[in-house]
């Protein structure tokens, strides 16, 4: 990994071994010693892992983000939900996964999420563009009535700027999901 990995170690939230294992030289830290490592780093430094057995992992992402907008911060769930998943995003969490996911996986969130992607997984990425299709769906008078704007233009103006945010990861992921696996090679080859 090419940035820090960093841990929110809470009493009654463990660090996961698995996550140990997917990196070896991450640190794992409470609450004020973690946002006291931030506040000396820039938002693309390092890769913030919650677990949401921390009972106050909203709370806590709300924090790190106040201290280090930019900061890239992923939910790890010990029996992921897609309504935990969505309020992470909504929270501005990068990415919701599996706190019993293997080493290689969690390797994987973290490289999407350095680079600036969002990582859900697919249940979750299902609901998301079920949710994006009703909302648009429910507001179609006020899409008509962007006065001047094509029709998908006028649906992106009605998205708040995370909506809008997530629904273009989400789109950008799932141009991936449709290569087929030499396609996607060749893709990453040339990116």
């Amino acid at each position: 990994m090419s940035t820090r990995q960093l841990f929110l170690s809470a009493s009654k939230a463990p660090v996961p071994e698995r996550w140990r294992e997917a990196f070896p030289a991450g640190a794992a830290l409470d609450l004020a010693t973690l946002l006291a490592r931030l506040r000396g780093l820039r938002g693309a430094d390092g890769v913030v892992w919650i677990n949401s057995a921390d009972v106050s992992w909203a709370v806590h992402l709300r924090q790190i983000l106040q201290t280090l907008p930019g900061a890239r911060v992923v939910l790890l769930s010990g029996t992921p939900d897609a309504g935990e998943g969505l309020s992470a995003l909504n929270g501005g969490a990068r990415g919701y996964t599996h706190a019993y996911a293997v080493p290689a996986l969690l390797q994987q969130v973290a490289l999407v999420v350095e680079h600036g992607g969002l990582w859900v997984g697919p249940d979750l990425l299902q609901r998301l563009v079920a949710s994006t299709h009703a909302a648009l769906a429910r507001r179609p008078a006020a899409a008509d009535a962007v006065v001047g704007a094509a029709p998908a233009a006028s649906a992106w103006l009605l998205l708040s700027a995370r909506e809008a945010e997530v629904a273009r990861a989400v789109s950008a992921a799932s141009a991936w999901l449709l290569l087929s696996a030499r396609e996607a090679e060749v893709a990453r080859a040339v990116s």
